[in-house]
């Protein structure tokens, strides 16, 4: 189920599953097998192939052979494969009650495995496993994949509520699955190794900003009533530690806005988290900036001090290193909220008077 959790394999098993022109493709490895494969004593023979699927206009990247004698090309294999048009919806959604939020107790098999980069993983099978021995996570190849109309997907988790407390979540994480071999750990079996050699490098960017709707129309009115210019950049938040909080519920990469303004001669930076999950709910982040650089030089570091401290920005005293912070709370029913909403002008009034652009 670990799986799950990788945004690209997901459309692509999406693909696979609902688009007529892939799954006919798909299904007929299996019909061909019903009807060629041979059985002898021991084994079974079948000369591999399928029915390719349409795909117009992709581009491919192909590793293989060129006889120049024939002028024959030979494909061995496949590396990279783009712009793939689909008849997917917009939104897709997987649902299992084996998709669990909720804090992992203790470590598992390959959660606290190390990393390995050479080709030769150290597997003696003559050597019995016991608890005492190492996980590793063994690196392969992938195959790049991009999808022309790239579909969001999500994994439909379950929260947890506390009893008596008006239906307010609890702070929840992914249990992670881990990878491992299906040998003895200190915490039982781990479990067997998992396939993930896709890269999806499908252009997703327009898909995440939807997160953000009702902050990126507050903006726009801020623009459009000041005649403000300003500039936004969407950054993933990336995994530190065990914790799992770069990660949606949903199974998506957890993003933060960053939007830069200019007000008479004062550099502002908007930070927004997506919080549409509800985890943590988090204010908005105004900076008055008054060294650039330094800024641009600390925002990986301030990127990643957010998911250690479990989606809570830095201290004042270390953005004031930065310069003067501000934090600007949200609406209540802020997925809810319409431009001529009160409690959006009242949110735009609040932005304002941060900014100092009270009429």
């Amino acid at each position: 189920m670990g799986q799950f959790n990788n945004e690209g394999i997901r459309r692509l098993l999406a693909w696979i599953i609902l688009d007529e022109n892939a799954r006919k493709s798909y299904e007929s490895i299996a019909l061909y097998f019903t009807i060629e494969a041979k059985k002898f004593e021991v084994q079974t023979s079948w000369r591999f192939h399928f029915n390719l699927p349409l795909l117009e206009n992709i581009a491919l990247k192909t590793v293989g052979y060129f006889d120049s004698e024939n002028k024959e090309y030979t494909v061995f294999e496949i590396t990279d494969l783009h712009n793939i048009k689909t008849s997917l919806p917009e939104q897709i959604h997987y649902e299992s009650p084996k998709f669990k939020s909720g804090k992992t107790s203790g470590s598992n098999g390959g959660s606290s495995g190390s990393g390995l980069d050479n080709d030769d993983p150290p597997v003696d099978d003559d050597v019995e496993a016991d608890s005492n021995s190492k996980s590793f996570q063994v690196k392969i190849p992938q195959t790049s994949l991009s999808f022309a109309n790239p579909s969001e997907t999500k994994k439909v988790v379950k929260k947890k509520t506390r009893s008596g407390s008006g239906g307010q979540h609890d702070s929840t994480e992914y249990e992670d699955a881990g990878v491992g071999t299906d040998e003895p750990t200190t915490n039982g079996n781990g479990p067997k190794g998992e396939f993930n050699g896709l890269d999806d490098d499908s252009d997703v960017i327009a898909l995440y900003m939807q997160r953000f709707d009702a902050f990126k129309v507050l903006i726009k009115q801020l623009s459009s009533k000041h005649g403000v210019t300003y500039e936004e950049k969407l950054h993933y938040l990336r995994k530190v530690g065990r914790s799992r909080l770069h990660i949606t519920l949903d199974g998506n990469r957890r993003c933060l806005l960053e939007i830069r303004l200019s007000i008479n001669n004062q550099r502002y930076v908007i930070m927004e988290i997506d919080t549409t999950d509800n985890l943590k709910p988090l204010s908005t982040l105004i900076v008055q900036i008054h060294d650039v650089v330094l800024w641009n030089s600390n925002l990986n570091s301030i990127r990643d001090t957010i998911v250690k401290n479990s989606l809570r920005w830095p201290s004042i005293e270390t953005l004031e290193n930065f310069g003067t912070p501000y934090t600007l709370n949200h609406p209540k029913h802020l997925f809810e909220l319409t431009e001529s909403n009160d409690e959006f002008k009242g949110w735009l009034q609040r932005l304002e008077k941060v900014l100092s652009l009270n009429d």
